[in-house]
């Protein structure tokens, strides 16, 4: 596996939303060391890389002999697309299929991200993204329902749908950098993660809430 498969992280410190927020302390830590040793101590013969140019996401990164740091063009932290510019720095790497994990998601297993690749290999898939349990009304910007409404009953329990998760996408890497499109959707594969996993920190409020929640899983450890 480890000749045609890699899990590649990004990282910078400029985040609209929430700038530092990779460095931001959530308990005695912080989202980009928590993620740095998730995929150091991932199971799996992978090359496991983190794309970086900012010294302090590059110093935590090199406590984690697993991982091979290769230095991101720091142009390409401030710019929004296409994509194949803003990660042009894995081109020169040999594997074929790679995986984009975002380091934003502190409670993700590793369970979850080795479930998500053997089941890529298992299949044979081209490309796929992570998704988690949905279940309520969408409405488009007219206020028709896209997803179905049981006028009687008025329960959404029966509604099974998909939403983004924002963990990973899978694809090949050549592919990428001939057609610019990170995921095909013609061939697109949907892999499920556990939805109380998903916490995706984007904005101050998502940050206080993973504080709060990484407290109470840690108290009693």
């Amino acid at each position: 596996m480890k000749n045609d498969f890699a899990i590649f992280m990004p990282g910078r410190l400029n985040s609209e939303r929430l700038p530092g927020k990779l460095l931001l302390p959530v308990g005695d830590t912080n989202l980009w060391e928590i993620a740095c040793k998730r995929l150091n101590d991932l199971n799996l013969p992978v090359s496991k890389y983190v794309l970086v140019c900012d010294k302090e996401l590059i110093k935590v990164a090199k406590k984690f002999p697993n991982l091979t740091i290769i230095k991101r063009d720091p142009k390409t932290v401030k710019i929004d697309g296409p994509l194949t510019e803003i990660y042009k720095d894995i081109k020169p790497k040999k594997e074929k299929y790679f995986m984009f994990l975002n380091p934003c998601l502190p409670f993700v297993s590793q369970e979850a991200i080795i479930k998500s690749i053997n089941t890529f290999r298992m299949y044979k898939l081209e490309y796929a993204t992570s998704v988690k349990k949905f279940q309520n009304w969408i409405f488009d910007v007219q206020g028709k329902p896209i997803t179905p409404i049981d006028e009687k009953k008025l329960s959404t329990k029966d509604i099974h749908a998909w939403e983004a998760a924002n963990l990973f996408h899978i694809f090949n890497k050549d592919e990428f950098f001939k057609t610019g499109k990170m995921l095909d959707l013609t061939k697109l594969a949907c892999l499920a993660i556990p939805r109380e996993e998903a916490d995706d920190v984007d904005t101050p409020e998502d940050m206080e809430y993973v504080r709060f929640k990484y407290e109470i899983l840690h108290r009693h450890r």
